[in-house]
């Protein structure tokens, strides 16, 4: 069984020592995710665990702001991302990820993070934003992780240069989109769009690239799923949810403390950050039964993996579209998914979790004839 408690961790910091308060279990986490009064958003640059405030001057919006301000910002924005729900978007991310399962099959070998999920990752967001896919050539130079790979200045200078340009020839892309918007009956400003596009970006990046990971990882590690949704596509559903829970691609944000306050049995002090463990709340035994099992037609699976409440993840539904079409080709596609090597990923240890986590992963996959299973 998971030790899943509240537990409070100090960590160095350049300006000096933090105890953060790290909140691991599931309904813990989800009082502290709905109770933004208490544990708030707004701020810059300090909700993740390894402060982003010297490395952009505006914030990310409408994530590090609270309600109503958030909720303004947000219905100025959901539009754009409600297109993932349209059939001709889903159209266009089956033909991408055909060719993307055509290029896996061709390789004798293939480094799914570099080779598979990110070019994936970069193309379909092209598709998010309603840019052409040659762009996610330039996204792919920033790394799995803007942050952790030192792209930050790159992708806030790129951001700058594409908020630029339309100004000077408008588009229908995200950056157009944000021209062109109103808040409050004005345009918005220069940091307004680009926080908007930020968030983007950063949040969209390395949690989409590990969840297409952990698929391609779940059909070679349990090939057994893999035979199941081949023989019953309707498990796709209820598989992705599950990947979602397992793999949690989402680890750790956090929330800042402005008035003090407790969570479970520990207080949180005035001004100090609390960290949200997603992961580690998705495999608490109290919530989901033999937690460190896969799963595939779990039911009830109220996981976490999109948070809950007011900052709920706006991509969700593209993230789901994206999960479902790759298991749906892989397994229509590929007879046998071949690990040659493997890396487990331990980063954030020991407040993530694991299984389905890799720093690399180097697959052989193997073509499905027909009437072969």
């Amino acid at each position: 069984m998971h030790d899943v408690s509240t537990v409070t961790v100090r960590r160095p910091d350049p300006a000096g020592d933090e105890d953060v308060v790290f909140v691991r279990g599931f309904r813990a986490l989800k009082v502290a995710l709905n109770d933004w009064r208490t544990f708030s958003s707004d701020t810059h640059g300090f909700l993740v665990l390894t402060p982003q405030d010297k490395t952009r001057t505006f914030r990310q919006y409408p994530f590090e702001f609270d309600p109503p301000m958030h909720t303004e910002y947000r219905a100025l924005i959901e539009p754009f991302y409600k297109r993932a729900l349209q059939p001709a978007y889903a159209e266009r991310i089956q033909d991408l990820v055909r060719r993307e399962v055509d290029a896996l099959l061709a390789a004798p070998q293939c480094a799914v993070i570099s080779e598979f999920s990110l070019p994936l990752q970069n193309k379909a967001l092209a598709i998010l934003l309603d840019m052409p896919e040659s762009a996610a050539t330039v996204w792919m130079n920033f790394g799995t992780d803007v942050f952790r790979s030192g792209s930050a200045d790159a992708l806030v200078e790129y951001l700058e240069q594409q908020t630029d340009r339309v100004d000077r020839e408008e588009d229908d892309s995200i950056f157009g989109f944000l021209k062109r918007a109103t808040f409050e009956g004005r345009p918005l400003t220069r940091d307004e769009r680009l926080g908007f596009a930020h968030i983007t970006f950063a949040g969209g990046r390395d949690t989409v690239i590990g969840m297409l990971t952990g698929i391609v990882a779940l059909f070679a590690v349990h090939p057994e799923t893999h035979v199941a949704i081949q023989h019953n596509p309707k498990l796709t559903a209820s598989a992705t949810e599950e990947l979602l829970r397992f793999v949690s691609p989402l680890g750790i944000l956090t929330r800042v403390c402005p008035h003090g306050g407790t969570v479970e049995d520990t207080d949180v002090a005035a001004g100090q950050r609390i960290a949200l463990c997603y992961a580690r709340a998705n495999r608490d035994p109290a919530m989901f039964a033999d937690p460190d099992t896969f799963i595939i037609d779990r039911k009830p699976n109220p996981h976490l993996a999109f948070g809950s409440g007011p900052h709920s993840c706006l991509g969700n539904a593209h993230a789901r579209l994206l999960a479902r079409t790759v298991m749906t080709e892989l397994a229509q596609r590929v007879v046998r998914i071949e690990v040659l090597e493997q890396v487990l990923d331990t980063y954030e240890a020991p407040f993530t979790v694991d299984g389905l986590r890799y720093a690399r992963l180097v697959v052989r996959a193997h073509a499905r004839h027909d009437g072969e299973s």
